[in-house]
């Protein structure tokens, strides 16, 4: 009988499912049917549910049942069924019957197992829950224990939200943030805890609040400016937050960005928490017109299925490049940008070109530094002034004319105070100079908690995201202005480096010619004297070239 090799098939099983009233469009809402499962268990039962890589549940494997207070969880049976369901993540999920979910050392230990076998089959774990009665739950995400990627959860489980991939609407919302050069990957301070703990959105904003109260102080107010300045493209609540548990943080990106690239989050690493949007889309019928197909209110008509955006955020986790370690990041922003700035006329050019009215240098009567005339649209500058000084006057008078401008608030139909005006032009200067390493030790903001004491957060909020939005405006465009002035001078120092090669060989060319014509002046000079070119021997007259050279060999022949 000859030696064979046994074939088989493996098949996954279906079993009576869990019905829910809900969607099953999240792990969150898997979670909440387990809940009912699970609690009222009274053993331990092991679940895992398999995810798409959109965070979708593809079903739910019940892994093993145990005793009273643990159960088996082995790797090998908990992947089994990820694989043949072919999931892109998994989530785990047990219940402790005796009502305490403080984990054990196992259910650490496992965690850790299953989250280390993951990475290497590339099946990541987004989070290990264990559920109690009631609406109580536990988190190995929340607590950071051991650290899980991709995921963030809320604090109530009616209100579970995961973090998961960037959708298409997110991606206006860049976790990598361009512009950070050499030392950027230096570790930094540890990552401070928000004041209200959990990350559901009622407590990250009840955080916001707090910060907004914090960062209206002299000093306070300048740092979070320094951290406004690195991260110009997010958000105001964004850039907070990142102000708020990481104030010097250059550079973040999620946990498989830092992948991508070659780094990896150290282990033990507090994330930073941050807001994402995570719009949600519905489907709902509406009548529309049989001729044009568009809609109609009065019910007459064909029906059709419209898909509405409902916008919802969820909390996503980050972490600074000082957090990581591994490949070295290439600079996003070349160094001879902020060597630029050093060539004051070049970025005086840059802030003329910017700026919306022109800007002109003369003596101004009195302590000003420079105003912004609404009348004749132009900015005045004090001559005379150190050129930092010139700079940072020039960008605080462009704001002004950028955002203060009589005719542009009236289209707006907003009237802000003195006060508010100055806050505004002063902190985007700020922003502008800290981005480009001009020093900013003449600021000071001892103004600001007065401005700011009184005002509602609706209103903060909106200065806030002017003083952002305008100054994010104003670097990117000395930024793009700043490369373009480069590469011109490049351009016109190879132009003129050609020239004056051209010049070199038009010179040589000209010296070869006087060299020659010097060779054939001394050549008809030679022969006017009678004496033969070099090499050739000199004629006798009456003697043929024949005779003498028989002459020179009897010589020679006497000579031995």
């Amino acid at each position: 009988m000859s030696d064979r090799l046994k074939q088989v098939a493996i098949r996954l099983v279906e079993q009576p499912p869990l019905y829910s009233e809900t969607p099953m469009d999240g792990p969150e809402a898997a979670v909440r049917v387990m809940h009912d499962l699970l609690a009222d268990m009274d053993r331990e039962v092991f679940c895992i549910v398999n995810l798409q890589s959109d965070l979708r549940p593809i079903n739910m494997n019940i892994v093993s049942v145990g005793a009273l207070d643990h159960t088996i969880a082995h790797p090998r049976e908990i992947f089994k069924s990820a694989i043949l369901s072919n999931a892109s993540r998994i989530l785990l999920a047990h219940n402790h019957p005796s009502g305490v979910l403080t984990p054990s050392n196992e259910d650490i230990q496992t965690t850790a197992r299953i989250q280390e076998a993951g990475e290497l089959m590339g099946i990541p774990l987004v989070d290990h829950i264990i559920v109690a009665k009631g609406q109580e739950y536990y988190s190995f995400k929340e607590k950071d224990v051991p650290p899980l990627p991709g995921a963030s959860l809320v604090r109530k489980l009616d209100e579970l939200y995961f973090a998961g991939d960037k959708t298409e609407e997110e991606k206006e919302y860049p976790l990598l943030r361009e512009g950070e050069g050499k030392g950027a990957e230096k570790a930094g301070t540890a990552t401070i805890p928000l004041p209200v703990s959990g990350k559901d959105m009622k407590s990250i904003l009840a955080s916001l609040e707090e910060g907004v109260k914090g960062i209206f102080t002299g000093e306070r107010y300048a740092e979070f400016l320094k951290t406004m300045s690195r991260f110009h493209r997010y958000s105001f609540q964004n850039t907070l937050l990142i102000a708020m548990q990481r104030p010097d943080a250059t550079l973040v990106a999620g946990y498989r960005k830092w992948q991508s690239m070659g780094r990896q989050v150290r282990r033990g690493e507090k994330g930073i928490t941050i807001v994402a949007p995570a719009p949600v889309k519905r489907k709902r019928e509406q009548d529309v017109s049989v001729q044009n197909e568009s809609p109609v209110p009065d019910g007459e008509g064909k029906e059709e299925e419209a898909e509405t955006v409902i916008p919802r955020f969820k909390a996503a986790t980050v972490f600074d490049i000082g957090q990581t370690e591994g490949r070295p990041v290439e600079t996003l922003e070349p160094e001879e940008l902020t060597d630029a700035v050093k060539d004051h006329d070049l970025f005086l050019k840059a802030i003329r070109e910017l700026s919306p009215v022109p800007i002109r240098m003369d003596e101004i009567e009195g302590q000003a530094k420079g105003f912004y005339d609404t009348g004749a649209r132009e900015i005045v500058v004090q001559k005379g002034m150190s050129e930092s000084q010139t700079i940072k006057t020039a960008v605080h008078e462009t704001c002004h004319a950028m955002l203060h401008d009589r005719e542009t608030m009236e289209k707006e139909g907003v009237q802000k105070d003195q006060m508010t005006r100055e806050i505004e032009a002063e902190s985007v200067a700020y922003c502008v100079c800290s981005a480009f390493r001009i020093d900013t030790s003449g600021y000071s903001f001892p103004y600001i908690a007065g401005w700011s004491s009184g005002r509602d957060m609706k209103e903060l909020k909106a200065s806030m995201d002017t003083i952002r939005e305008t100054a994010g405006k104003l670097i990117d465009g000395l930024s793009e202005k700043l490369r373009l002035f480069l590469a011109e001078e490049k351009q016109q120092a190879m132009e003129e480096d050609r020239d004056q090669g051209l010049f070199l060989l038009e010179d040589i060319g000209r010296t070869l010619e006087a060299a020659k014509e010097n060779n054939r002046y001394v050549k008809d000079s030679l022969k006017q004297l009678g004496i033969r070119q070099e090499g050739k021997p000199k004629e006798v007259p009456g003697v043929r070239p024949e005779q003498k050279r028989k002459e020179h060999k009897t010589e020679k022949a006497i000579g031995r």
